[in-house]
């Protein structure tokens, strides 16, 4: 089961994955790196992030901006996400039920 961490440090935010950076793969956005906490490109970039490891790059540019409004803009410092948090956040059973990939 995949694992999400973020944490806000002094020099930073940290997001990982089961303990590796997550990479920021959201190409077609602006700005750069991870943030979280409120509306903005860098929590969308996150929320890109975060969908596109468990699910690919196609349901992450599809439900990025639902994942930003429902879970990422409400995360704290300290937060801990797992994919099944995700799947659930996004409803992705009914998603991919009808064909998106």
């Amino acid at each position: 089961m995949m694992i999400f961490e973020g944490e806000r440090t002094a020099k930073g935010v940290v997001v990982t994955v089961d303990g590796s950076p997550l990479p920021d793969t959201a190409t077609d956005l602006p700005g750069s790196g991870f943030e979280w906490g409120y509306g903005g490109p860098e929590p969308l970039r996150l929320a890109h992030a975060l969908l596109a490891a468990c699910f690919g790059p196609a349901i992450a540019v599809r439900y990025r901006e639902k994942l930003l409004a429902e879970e990422v803009a409400l995360l704290e410092n300290w937060w801990q996400l797992t994919a099944a948090e995700l799947q659930a956040a996004i409803d992705v059973q009914s998603i991919l039920g009808k064909g998106v990939k």
